[in-house]
């Protein structure tokens, strides 16, 4: 109870936690949190339990990272460090201008609400790449999908990169043959996402 009253009063900004406490499961303790808004405060657990599916448990209930007491200090530097480069990434993120082309309504609902999860609003879908370009818009960051009705997303990511050289551009498909994948990156392609 006193760490949740601690996060409610505080603007708390890093969570650094054992994987046996008083009073409660970590499990739930993590769950709780998520509930209180207050799931983007990274969570460190530290422990000498190197069990893998404990581990694998807490990573996918959002934990940032499950770190061992061996070399606890180094560790702890190294991962705060990346905290703050995380959150600095994140606030590049929130200030970017996204676009994203994808034909399918469901895909585009999956991805508004994870970027709103994260705080990320400037952000327009488009259901073509020929909606794009009448748009007239250019944009820090382009999330495409490969395979649109009567369009190919290389050939997007192509006349993109012509003209928006410094753009981030990432390839959402579900494709996974790595000759058409390096084919993808070799058009102008950021970063695969699938």
């Amino acid at each position: 109870n006193e760490a949740y009253n601690l996060i409610k009063e505080y603007d708390i900004d890093l969570i650094i936690t054992s994987l046996y406490g008083k009073g409660g499961d970590i499990e739930d303790f993590i769950k709780n949190i998520g509930y209180m808004d207050s799931n983007e405060i990274p969570i460190f657990i530290v422990t000498s339990d190197n069990d893998h599916e404990k581990k694998k448990n807490l990573l996918n209930l959002g934990v940032f990272d499950y770190l061992l007491k061996d070399d606890l200090k180094e560790e702890i530097t190294k991962h705060v460090d990346a905290v703050f480069q995380d959150d600095e990434y994140m606030k590049n993120l929130k200030e970017a201008k996204i676009a994203i082309i994808d034909d399918n309504s469901f895909d585009c609902t999956l991805e508004k609400d994870m970027l709103a999860r994260y705080g990320i609003q400037n952000v327009d879908y488009y259901n073509s790449g020929k909606e794009l370009f009448n748009s007239n818009k250019k944009y820090d960051m382009y999330l495409i999908d490969m395979v649109l009705e009567n369009e190919f997303g290389k050939t997007l990511i192509r006349q993109i990169r012509r003209n928006n050289i410094n753009s981030s551009i990432i390839a959402v498909t579900v494709l996974d043959n790595n000759k058409t994948l390096s084919n993808i990156l070799n058009c102008g392609a950021d970063d695969i996402k699938n």
